[in-house]
């Protein structure tokens, strides 16, 4: 059941979900296209995410601009009993952005995947292929990033949770 939010809430939502200013001071914008205060920015953040609405504020780097100009999807047959702590030990990985488990199909056995991100596409095969010695997973597909086509935050339309509460 969708949670209601205040009038702040939902402006403090909309001024930071498109991303902070990098700046000295990252709320200083945010507190201005929501018509409040830095400190109320911060509060009601910290708010949603005491219960349970926000996960994190956190910034999103630009790999290429790091020097890691080449990604991939790896899809990993881990066995289920691994599953939690493998998951976990890639999360950790510096060059992994995303890990997510998903579930099985028969045409496609794999149920881990990460996005890793490297100088070249060796470099990600090697990286993989160190992963693959370390946990002992022989199983695993390399699904090199041809193009970017989209990528920005979820969206999220008051709208549409307001009428779902009527």
């Amino acid at each position: 059941m969708p949670v209601p939010l205040s009038d702040l809430e939902k402006r403090v939502i909309t001024a930071v979900r498109g991303g902070l200013d990098p700046a000295r001071c990252p709320f200083r914008s945010a507190a201005g296209k929501a018509g409040c205060s830095e400190a109320q920015i911060v509060r009601t953040l910290r708010s949603l995410a005491e219960r349970g609405l926000v996960k994190r504020v956190s910034a999103i780097l630009n790999p290429a601009a790091l020097g890691l100009a080449s990604a991939a999807l790896v899809a990993w047959r881990v066995p289920e009993g691994d599953l939690e702590a493998v998951g976990g030990a890639l999360a950790e990985k510096p060059f992994i952005t995303h890990c997510i488990a998903r579930k099985t199909r028969d045409d496609w056995p794999y149920n881990l995947y990460t996005m890793m991100h490297g100088e070249d596409e060796a470099s990600i095969r090697a990286e993989a292929g160190a992963i693959s010695a370390r946990f002992h997973i022989e199983d695993f597909v390399i699904l090199e990033t041809c193009e970017e086509l989209k990528k920005e935050p979820a969206g999220y339309r008051f709208e549409e949770q307001e009428r779902d509460l009527q």
